[in-house]
């Protein structure tokens, strides 16, 4: 059985809802990221 690997990961920074845009703590985005680095794996931050 072959090992798959994650080659990226996307997440939206911000995020839409009814009463206006909630957002990521910035320790969590950090966090997220820095494990993404540490597994080879590419960190996307979208913003649009």
């Amino acid at each position: 059985m072959s090992k798959r690997k994650s080659r990226g990961f996307i997440v939206e920074a911000l995020v839409s809802e009814a009463g206006g845009m909630l957002m990521y703590p910035a320790l969590k985005l950090r966090e997220m990221k820095r494990i993404c680095e540490a597994s080879d794996i590419l960190f996307i931050a979208d913003e649009a």
